[in-house]
Order: C-alpha cells, then sequence, then structure tokens
C-alpha cells in the first residue's frame, strides 16, 4: 500500500492535511483527511477507502473542499499503473514530491536517487548541499545513465531540469536494494519535504 502524505487547503484557505493512498491488493484508493498542518488522530476529518476509481477519490475531496498539490493525483494515478505499494511520498504546493520511504520492489517502475552539489533554493526543491533527493519515474522512457547526466544531458521533471552542476545522478532503476540502500541508506536520509 501507498501512502501520499500531503499539505491540502479548504475553501475557505485554512490548512488542512490528506492522507491517500493505493492499496495495490486490493485495487482501491483510500483517503484520509485531517484539520492542521499535520495528521492528528483528534483532528482527523474523514476516511474512507473502497475507491475503485480515483475519480471518486477527487470527487470526495471536492466534496470536503479540499484542494491538494496537483502531485498527489498525479503519483496516486501512477501508483495505480504501475502497481504500486509500500512507499511514501510528501506533497507540498509547488514543489517536487519527494519518495520518503520505499521497500525494495515497492515497484515496477524506474527511479532515480539524485544528490545535491550544493545548497538548492529554488521555488520548486530546497535542499542542502549533500541532500538526496529520491524520485519515482513513471513516464520516463530512457532516463540518462549517471554517465550521461555527468556530461551535462539534463533531467527534466515536470517543468523543472536538474542539471549536473547541481546534482550527481547516482543511481536510476528498479525499486531494488540498491537504490533503497542509496536513496535511504543510514549515512544521510533522502530528502523530506
Amino acid at each position: 500500500m501507498s501512502q501520499h502524505l500531503s499539505i491540502a487547503r479548504t475553501a475557505r484557505g485554512k490548512p488542512a492535511f490528506v492522507v491517500a493512498g493505493f492499496d495495490r491488493r486490493l485495487a482501491e484508493f483510500f483517503l484520509r483527511a485531517y484539520r492542521g498542518e499535520e495528521p492528528a488522530h483528534d483532528a482527523m476529518h474523514h476516511s474512507s477507502s473502497g475507491y475503485y476509481d480515483l475519480g471518486f477519490l477527487v470527487e470526495a475531496l471536492k466534496l470536503m473542499g479540499l484542494t491538494t498539490p496537483d502531485s498527489l493525483l498525479e503519483e496516486l494515478a501512477s501508483d495505480e499503473a504501475c502497481n504500486a505499494g509500500n512507499r511514501v511520498v510528501r506533497h507540498d504546493f509547488g514543489r517536487i514530491p519527494r519518495v520518503l520511504l520505499a521497500d525494495p520492489g515497492s515497484s515496477p517502475c524506474e527511479h532515480a536517487v539524485f544528490r545535491a552539489k550544493r545548497p538548492i533554493d529554488g521555488h520548486a526543491l530546497h535542499l542542502a548541499a549533500g541532500e538526496r533527493l529520491a524520485l519515482m519515474l513513471p513516464d520516463v522512457d530512457k532516463p540518462p545513465t549517471p554517465d550521461e547526466f555527468a556530461s551535462g544531458q539534463p533531467f527534466g521533471i515536470g517543468e523543472m531540469a536538474l542539471k549536473s552542476d547541481d546534482f550527481e545522478l547516482l543511481h536510476v532503476g528498479p525499486c531494488d536494494q540498491r537504490f533503497c540502500a542509496l536513496a535511504f541508506g543510514p549515512e544521510q536520509h533522502a530528502a523530506a519535504a
């Protein structure tokens, strides 16, 4: 089961928090909504599962008057398309979604691990020097190899291009032991949104 942790806004502009995901064994989505900026049991507003179509989950968000980052729905659609599970992703408005945790074999889609060469403080991304960024790449036909990336081939993520001047591409491949060790190994922690 995947879990997507997301900042949200109510129709009145108040902060809310959404946890949604895809249960690959049941082939359905679930949704939990909380009042406030972080999930708390005493602030739960809504909890449901059994959404066999992502459109029904979208309608539930609309009925509750909640707006979430576009990346939340995009990643949920990717989870269903890739039959992904056992991964945790953080979403925030205007930022790149970050894979915070994944189990080996949690997705057959390609994944990438980058390391920031310097502090990155951009509109969509905030990283300290040496901080790692783990991403799932469901729509990439042929991502560059680390050598191709180092030679100057940019890596596009949405409207943003990661460049070898700013990042080192550590690994591109399936969600396997190597990816998990590089992304979530004990010597450093992957970036959290």
